[in-house]
């Protein structure tokens, strides 16, 4: 009994101290099956991370996301390099052939509604003007 209300003091201690901390807002980061698997509308932001313009880009993009609470997922193209595929397994997720997206330059953000790409953007100063 007594070690059970020690546990429950504890438990109740740590999730006080938990909820105080303040909360920053991070990238969701996705592989590209899941790029156009999500419901409703976000954005899909393209990056490197050796990139000077992607390292730019996506302060400004966690900026916006705080400020906004928009849906961003980050997808880092030097863990998951985006090949030309006519692969089906790739069919489900909205786009037959991952060529078809079409990610030719990082930074690029694509802004997806109802697993549609309605917007692309490409490039530090495209992508900062959409962003403005």
């Amino acid at each position: 009994m007594r070690k059970a209300f020690i546990l429950m003091v504890m438990v109740f201690a740590i999730s006080l101290l938990g909820g105080c901390k303040k909360k920053e807002v991070e990238p969701t980061q996705i592989v590209r099956e899941e790029i156009l698997s999500f419901e409703g509308s976000y954005y899909v932001y393209f990056y490197g991370e050796n990139c000077q313009a992607c390292i730019e880009t996506t302060a400004k993009i966690k900026e916006l996301m705080k400020k906004h609470k928009i849906t961003c997922y980050f997808f880092n193209t030097d863990l998951n390099p985006i090949g030309i595929t006519d692969d089906p397994a790739y069919k489900n997720i909205g786009v037959y052939a991952i060529k078809n997206i079409k990610i030719r330059v990082t930074p690029t953000l694509l802004f997806i509604e109802d697993k549609v790409i309605s917007n692309q953007y490409s490039g530090r100063v495209e992508i900062m003007d959409h962003l403005k």
